[in-house]
């Protein structure tokens, strides 16, 4: 099966193999540089670590262990035992500093524990969100300036939103996870830069706006009455007569609602409660804050109003005297006389627009903007006193806006856009699940609102509408940049569909309707890794480390018991710039001996006849389990002309080709009897099958020729090194290019140098394509 590898970010394992890559077969090239590298004897020249790990629930569930941005999948698995903890094994990049165990972070080493019961949502009590299809709003042609949104009633959405001519505001039903669209009307003819609206009884809104006439910007209500699939609305009425910047609205109670805005010219902030009586307006006495907030940028919203309770709200703004902190309030209307409590400012954080969910009635979440970390705080409440409790990172590189809401005392859902470093004005919308536990956040993993990009800056509001049903609206990278708006729904616990009735619900399980299987296990865990080995061993080579160049990947698949019931490895063959007819194969570590007599493989590409194999296909007089998928490399990818297939720049390039070998286990076996991060891969030279070669520490197997080792430069130790601790193969757990013909390793990394003499502790993601690298020129 022919399969072309286009040069995608796939993992990989690359095997370094000390051997001259001059192809000629009785000609030894000396080496230029790599020979000359110092490294510690007891260097083993690995770029992976394996991770055992113990985790203490007291509640049965799936354990899925993840990267730190949850991205990556390093293993999965279910635990069934509460009075027991559950063990595994897995193997990571050695780079990676830290993971996550059903969205708990921690730190990386060799062994760690975990006690998720200190967690509440990590222990299976996560949220799980279904989305319904993204609904696009009509709007006209002109670019949005602004919009938002709000629930009315039960299952009704109102959008607002400013084209820089006209304020609009458009009505829709919800009907589970459908929107359907009602009717939209112009509230205003006059642009303006703010747009709110608010909620005040089943079938009425406030519509709280600016406009703005030769730069100077006035703010008026509107009251909106909801009838059937229509809006009808009153004539604007102003709050005040001076020019202002900052202009928010939130409902209290029994029709009461509160206006906070901001004067252009003094920055000081202004409260106006306001009530409605047979559908009109009244004003109490307007408040003033006697504070500067920030006037730059005004477009963006910096002062935010929040009910709290039925007659209070917590105020923030962006506080210019505390140097662009977030100031925070308690605005208390349970008397005829109204009392501010005292001011708290949060400083470490980008305030620029924030968003405000009100917990149990003694805690906020708040979020802020964005940017290279952006986080979630917690705010304490007693009485009208605030206190900063904590804060926990929420994503990285947020963009601009996020939006929580409350989905009980305890969830909330947290939804933003997230940064493309390699498109910057693009980005995705996702939404995520945050849980309170006494002052701490723990968030669920990720996920997508839309398939499609989002534009840049612009997540609108979050809103909990009905039963266990939120929305989040966004503007997708599509012409014209529609508002959309998308529907989900939560369930605690997650999905309880168990279509196969194995205990791992249909969410989890990545075989639904086969009872036999529910999870499969990756090794890499992230993609294909490489091996590259050079072909002269016992004499030094080139290092160039092409001389077999394969890609390779394991799937392990388990069932509801974490018991491997199959198994595939994928073998891809990529590259030779040797001369000689290199063979492959692998052997298990199956210490125990269990895999002994318990599997068999097919899909190997054995034509030479110089391999006998049993009738499980495996290699016959082997001590352990041995597998050879191709004895002769040119029988996978045949030459082009010339010496070699996919290494000499401007010559020919020859598709790869994938080997996939299937094994079938008659005895399901603990995924630590099968361990692949354990396995033993090598080559045999030119149609010698007892002269092989091995990663550094690796130990032959039982048909090697022994006579080869400790002659010409090998140390004699029988484990692949030279005197000077040197390899004849490497192994990464990413993939990477390869160097060229006759290119020396050092001079096509970097950084190799550094690893390698600092015995891996230094610069150990030498291989990634990050700035400064790689000489690409160098590579193929």
């Amino acid at each position: 099966m022919k399969v072309y590898l286009i040069q995608i970010p796939i993992v990989f394992l690359i095997t370094f193999s000390f051997f001259s890559c001059t192809k000629h077969q009785q000609k030894r090239v000396e080496p230029t540089s790599f020979n000359k590298l110092e490294v510690p004897n007891d260097f083993d020249w690995e770029l992976s670590q394996t991770i055992d790990l113990e985790v203490i629930s007291s509640k049965t569930g799936v354990i899925k262990v993840t990267s730190e941005d949850e991205s990556v999948v390093f293993h999965v698995g279910k635990n069934s035992n509460q009075d027991e903890a559950y063990k595994c094994q897995f193997s990571i990049p050695t780079y990676v500093e830290s993971f996550k165990v059903n969205g708990v972070l921690t730190e990386t080493s060799n062994n760690v524990s975990m006690n998720l019961d200190k967690f509440k949502s990590a222990n299976n009590d996560d949220w799980y969100i279904d989305l319904g299809d993204v609904y696009e709003f009509e709007f006209p042609d002109t670019p949005i300036d602004d919009y938002y949104s709000e629930v009315v009633g039960e299952n009704k959405i109102i959008v607002g939103y400013n084209n820089g001519m006209n304020l609009y505001a458009t009505l829709a039903t919800v009907d589970g996870l459908n929107i359907i669209k009602d009717r939209r009307v112009i509230v205003s003819p006059n642009w303006g830069r703010h747009f709110e609206i608010a909620a005040v009884s089943e079938d009425k809104v406030i519509f709280c706006y600016s406009v703005t006439n030769n730069d100077f910007t006035q703010a008026f209500l509107k009251i909106g009455t909801i009838n059937g699939t229509s809006i009808e609305y009153s004539d604007g009425i102003l709050i005040t007569d001076q020019n202002i910047d900052q202009l928010s609205i939130e409902v209290l109670s029994d029709g009461k609602f509160i206006v906070g805005y901001s004067y252009s010219t003094s920055g000081e902030i202004f409260i106006k409660v306001g009530r409605l009586e047979s559908n009109v307006i009244v004003f109490e006495q307007a408040l003033p804050l006697n504070q500067n907030v920030t006037s730059d940028y005004i477009v963006e919203k910096k002062l935010h109003l929040n009910k709290l309770k039925s007659n209070k709200a917590i105020i923030c703004y962006l506080d210019r005297d505390a140097g662009n902190g977030l100031s925070c309030m308690i605005f208390d209307n349970t008397t005829n006389s109204s009392l501010i409590g005292p001011i708290i400012t949060l400083t470490d954080g980008d305030f620029s627009n924030i968003s405000i969910a009100v917990m149990n009635g003694n805690k906020v979440v708040l979020t802020d903007n964005g940017g290279p970390t952006s986080k979630t705080y917690l705010l304490g409440l007693d009485g009208n006193v605030i206190s900063h409790l904590g804060d926990v990172v929420t994503d990285v590189f947020i963009s601009q806006r996020s939006s929580v809401t409350k989905l009980n005392d305890d969830q909330f859902a947290i939804s933003f856009t997230e940064h493309q470093t390699n498109t910057p004005m693009i980005e995705w919308s996702v939404v995520k699940v945050g849980t309170i536990q006494g002052n701490n956040i723990t968030f669920s993993n990720r996920k997508n609102l839309n398939n499609m990009y989002s534009y840049n800056r612009d997540l609108g509001t979050n809103h909990t509408i009905g039963p266990n049903h939120f929305y989040s609206s966004f503007r997708q990278w599509t012409p014209g940049r529609p508002i959309s708006l998308v529907v989900g729904e939560y369930t605690y616990g997650g999905s309880n569909q168990d279509t196969d009735g194995d205990g791992v619900s249909d969410n989890d399980d990545a075989f639904p309707i086969d009872p036999n299987k529910a999870f499969i296990n990756y090794y890499p865990t992230s993609s294909y890794g490489t091996l590259a080995f050079e072909d002269l061993y016992p004499y030094m080579g080139d290092y160039d480390f092409n001389d077999v160049v394969v890609d390779f990947r394991f799937e392990m698949y388990s069932n509801s018991d974490n018991l491997v019931t199959d198994l595939k490895v994928n073998i891809v063959a990529r590259a030779s710039g040797a001369s000689f007819e290199n063979g492959f194969g692998f052997s298990f570590y199956d210490q125990q001996g269990i895999l002994s007599g318990n599997i068999s493989v097919t899909g190997c590409v054995l034509s030479e006849g110089i391999i006998e194999t049993g009738s499980n296909g495996l290699e016959l007089n082997q001590s352990k389990p041995t597998i050879i998928a191709f004895d002769n490399f040119f029988n996978i990818l045949s030459t082009a002309g010339g010496m070699g297939v996919n290494t000499t720049p401007g010559a020919q390039f020859v598709p790869y080709d994938t080997i996939c070998l299937y094994f079938q286990i008659n005895t399901p076996v603990r995924m630590y009897d099968v361990a692949p991060w354990n396995w033993n891969p090598f080559i045999f030279v030119n149609g010698n099958r007892g002269h092989e070669i091995h990663l550094k520490n690796k130990p032959s197997t039982s048909l090697v020729d022994e006579n080869i080792s400790g002659t010409g430069e090998s140390s004699g130790w029988g484990y692949y090194t030279t005197s000077t601790y040197l390899p004849w193969g490497l192994q990464v757990p990413e993939s990477i290019d390869y160097p060229t013909e006759e290119t020396d390793i050092l001079n096509a990394f970097n950084h190799f140098r550094e690893w390698a003499e600092s015995g891996g502790r230094e610069n150990n993601s030498w291989y990634k394509d990050f700035p400064g690298n790689r000489n690409n020129e160098l590579l193929y």
